[in-house]
């Protein structure tokens, strides 16, 4: 819900992409260090 709220902000701004390059490094980060 966190991400949501962050992808629907930053898709006002017209800036989608960079949201979904925010929301994937942080999976990527959290699947890291989850290890």
């Amino acid at each position: 819900n966190r991400f949501r709220a962050i992808l629907i902000r930053w898709e006002r701004k017209s800036e989608n992409y960079l949201a979904s390059l925010y929301l994937a490094s942080s999976i990527i980060a959290f699947n890291f260090f989850d290890r």
